[in-house]
């Protein structure tokens, strides 16, 4: 538990969580609304925040656009733990067995698509590229892996271009398959499941709900946010549930 953000707890951590570009928030599931937790501080190389990531004990971890911190979830206080190699707009934990063999993988998701697993060992963090999303398709803000349901992703093919969602290979990132645009709903920076709901989350400050045989987006109107918040990204562990 690097610098002791967080303490290791022996049930997995099923909470919703999702930012802005500089404040933390979790899903109140009781009274369906987001709550602020607090604005993210760093012990060094303050920057904004475009992803998290929790593992399935509920250790928080964030990116910056240079730089990879382990937070505490009910503080927002960040520990740096190392430079990244090039932005990065994506992070997640990938269940073990898959690059790892016994425990999970975390993985950074840089702009262009490629996928970085991030090691921890012997007081040092190394950051090893492990493959692409291929076919010029870039990583428009975030992906997942749940147990049980599956790694996807969000994706584009340039700035400004339409948002898909695309099944992929939780070992490299690699695309599985398109599944298709997700309509209306463009700057999907986070995307999360959560009890058989695929969720996107907008910098548009909007809930939507992703349909996993087309992609198409519908805004969740049951879910209260923010007034006037630009969503930045989302995360969920690697057991969500509800």
């Amino acid at each position: 538990d690097a610098g002791g953000a967080d303490t290791v707890i022996s049930q997995p951590v099923g909470l919703l969580y999702a930012h802005t570009k500089d404040t933390l928030y979790f899903l109140d599931v009781a009274a369906s609304a987001f709550k602020k937790v607090a604005a993210f501080t760093f012990d060094k190389h303050e920057g904004y925040v475009t992803d998290i990531a929790l593992n399935k004990f509920g250790s928080l971890f964030a990116v910056t656009f240079g730089d990879l911190f382990q937070c505490n979830r009910e503080t927002a206080k960040c520990i740096w733990l190392a430079e990244l190699p090039q932005e990065f707009n994506g992070l997640t934990f990938i269940p073990e067995g898959i690059i790892d063999p016994t425990q999970e993988a975390l993985v950074g998701i840089a702009g262009l698509g490629t996928w970085y697993h991030i090691q921890f060992g012997s007081g040092k963090v190394t950051l090893k590229a492990i493959g692409s999303y291929g076919g010029g398709w870039w990583s428009s803000g975030d992906a997942f892996s749940v147990v049980g349901v599956g790694t996807y992703a969000t994706l584009k093919k340039c700035n400004g271009c339409d948002n898909f969602l695309a099944e992929v290979d939780p070992k490299t990132g690699k695309i599985i398959k398109v599944i298709g645009k997700t309509g209306n709903a463009q700057g999907l920076f986070g995307l999360a499941w959560w009890a058989g709901v695929f969720y996107g989350v907008s910098n548009d400050g909007n809930i939507y709900v992703l349909d996993v045989n087309t992609g198409d987006a519908t805004q969740v109107k049951g879910i209260t946010v923010p007034k006037d918040v630009q969503w930045w990204g989302a995360g969920v562990s690697t057991r969500a549930g509800g």
